[in-house]
């Protein structure tokens, strides 16, 4: 249940921000981020239906805490992106 509630503020607070991001970001950057927000929820509800439909048990729980680790790495990395030259 911490899980859960944690992953979901996470995301509620996240979504704000990308909200935000859109409203005032030019056309240009608007379509970048509206692809990258297109490619995390496809892999997100790939996820989701392989844990749902393809996983039982302890196979479950295993592959969920992992795809949860490798999503939460990747979430507090993201602000390094900014650092990478183009």
């Amino acid at each position: 249940m911490l899980v859960s509630t944690i992953n979901a503020t996470g995301a509620a607070i996240e979504s704000i921000y990308v909200l935000i991001f859109l409203i005032y970001a030019p056309k240009k950057d608007k379509g970048k981020i509206l692809g990258l927000l297109t490619f995390v929820l496809s892999v997100f509800a790939a996820v989701a239906f392989i844990s749902v439909f393809a996983l039982r048990g302890n196979n479950r729980k295993l592959f969920s805490g992992f795809a949860a680790g490798v999503f939460s790495i990747i979430m507090y990395a993201s602000p390094l992106s900014v650092m990478v030259s183009s």
